[in-house]
């Protein structure tokens, strides 16, 4: 099935969900357009794989990303998505010239220079 990482910007005061959908076939087209025109929807890849697209999504906080997932849920063309959390509290910090995820109770960090 498809999953969602969701993310929460301290700075920013959103949750930022990255969600993976299953197209029906030959409806790949319908349902990127359906993705694509949600206000909330920030950008939308085409993957090869288990599932058609990876949808970067912004909501105000959980509920509302909720709201969005189950409308993406009942799109033209949309087959499934499912969401799963994965951490809260994370956020990017610079730290000597690399970027970091680390998480909230700062037991480990993710870098990439």
């Amino acid at each position: 099935m498809c999953q969602v990482l969701l993310r929460l910007n301290e700075a920013m005061k959103v949750v930022i969900g990255v969600t993976m959908v299953k197209a029906f076939p030959g409806q790949e087209r319908s349902a990127y357009s359906a993705i694509k025109d949600k206000d909330e929807v920030r950008k939308v890849y085409h993957t090869f794989g288990e599932c058609d697209f990876l949808a970067v999504i912004q909501a105000e906080d959980l509920p509302a990303l909720r709201d969005v997932l189950e409308e993406i849920k009942v799109s033209l063309g949309v087959a499934g998505a499912r969401m799963i959390v994965v951490g809260e509290g994370f956020s990017e910090r610079p730290v000597g010239g690399a970027t970091c995820l680390a998480d909230s109770s700062n037991l480990r960090a993710e870098c990439a220079r």
